[in-house]
């Protein structure tokens, strides 16, 4: 392979959306199962076949397809969690499995974009992936319920609430995301995809200045999916 060729790859890599080969797919994580039984070691991966986690105790690796993950949660810089739809046992009253892994290191933003090409089920993020061009409207906000400020920002690729504060930011692919409301000039929802498909969690925003209609027209058409009308806001 050219020398050229391999930048070229490597910068695909970092493009949300992108799937690039084998060869260029982002090194698995280092982790350790967080659970009160296991504190097992190993590596953490996403390819094409699916969700793995290799320890190394071998008897203690598992793998996922894609079909087996309910969602995976990357709930901050240094925790995902692994849903899948395995069942607990009779205990769990047919709840599905839950997996927790601490990171050794903050998990890295390609890593995330990698994770978002290769899953079409909806995926939580706390980590936002690297964009791919910059944000076309912006606007600084506070997220209700828990006192944390930053900003959302829509991308071509998502919505993003951006935010310093560790495990409170997030980013929705479009397919993510299951409707936005302007609820007055002051306040934004966003019901996001969150536990599964059946569930729906509310994001409320207090935005600290009127949103542009250039942002929430383009928003409430790519969320809403529909192109004829912009619905009122409430007075």
């Amino acid at each position: 392979m050219s020398m050229r060729i391999a930048l070229l790859l490597s910068g695909l890599a970092a493009w949300p959306g992108v799937v690039c080969p084998a060869t260029a797919q982002p090194a698995p994580i280092e982790v350790r199962e967080d659970t009160v039984f296991s504190r097992d070691r190993g590596t953490l991966r996403v390819g094409d076949d699916g969700v793995a986690f290799d320890a190394r105790d071998v008897k203690h690796s598992r793998h996922w397809t894609f079909a087996e993950v309910r969602q995976l949660r990357i709930a901050s810089s240094r925790r995902i969690i692994v849903e899948t739809y395995q069942s607990r046992g009779w205990r769990g009253l047919g709840h599905s499995q839950t997996h927790q892994y601490r990171t050794a290191a903050p998990v890295p933003p390609e890593w995330v974009a990698d994770v978002l090409s290769r899953i079409t089920r909806s995926v939580v993020t706390s980590v936002i992936p690297p964009a791919a061009a910059p944000a076309r409207f912006t606007i600084d906000v506070n997220h209700e319920g828990t006192d944390t400020g930053g900003r959302l920002a829509l991308y071509s690729e998502g919505l993003a609430f951006e935010t310093t504060r560790d495990g409170f930011a997030r980013f929705w692919r479009f397919a993510d995301l299951d409707a936005v409301l302007l609820q007055d000039r002051y306040r934004l929802l966003v019901a996001a995809y969150e536990g599964s498909r059946e569930h729906v969690r509310p994001f409320l925003f207090t935005l600290k200045h009127e949103l542009s209609p250039g942002f929430y027209d383009e928003l409430w058409r790519t969320v809403n999916g529909r192109s004829e009308t912009t619905p009122r806001m409430r007075k």
